[in-house]
């Protein structure tokens, strides 16, 4: 009996003096959609980043986030050393309110509205990665993929003589998305 309680007592004392990891600061880099050189009508710059939502996650529950719209300084968050996290980002969408379980991300929508918005703001983007937290200050990069699908159409006039395009219309295009979902229906 008196072998136990001291076995019980020794577990107890070495718990007690184990060092909880110090908190890191880490720091996030964005790095916008790929450019495949492709003129556009929409006016702005597609690539731009006005603003940025950042989620971390460890073990499913939401452990920091950050909202930023000053893109020209630098923004991260304390996080505790030698750890997992998931990290998800959502560029030119302005404050998206964090759901405190990872789970609840994928039925996240966003509603794109009206096209002067998307103007205003950037195209929206998204980001995911996995980063293991050391001891010392790191930064992640997160690579950013546009929301929005470009739509491309060449006319070839060469067969049709004398015919003059005036306006062309995108119908049963999908105003919202699941960012990230991986893959879903919109439902406007």
């Amino acid at each position: 009996m008196l072998a136990a309680g001291t076995a019980v007592m020794t577990g107890c004392t070495r718990e007690l003096h184990e060092k909880v990891p110090e908190p890191v600061y880490v720091g996030f880099e964005f790095s916008p959609a790929r450019d495949f050189g492709t003129r556009s009508s929409l006016g702005f710059d597609e690539n731009a980043v006005s603003c940025i939502n950042v989620y971390v996650y460890g073990d499913g529950v939401l452990q920091g986030a950050l909202y930023s719209d000053d893109m020209s300084s630098g923004c991260g968050l304390e996080l505790q050393g030698n750890r997992d996290y998931n990290v998800y980002a959502l560029a030119n969408t302005g404050r998206v309110e964090a759901p405190a379980d990872e789970t609840a991300l994928s039925s996240m929508v966003w509603n794109a509205g009206a096209l002067d918005n998307i103007a205003d703001t950037g195209a929206p983007m998204m980001a995911r990665t996995t980063v293991h937290t050391g001891s010392m200050t790191q930064t992640v990069r997160l690579e950013l993929v546009r929301l929005l699908s470009r739509v491309n159409f060449r006319l070839e006039r060469g067969a049709l003589s004398g015919l003059e395009v005036t306006s062309v219309r995108l119908r049963q295009s999908p105003l919202d998305v699941m960012p990230f979902a991986g893959a879903s229906s919109a439902s406007a």
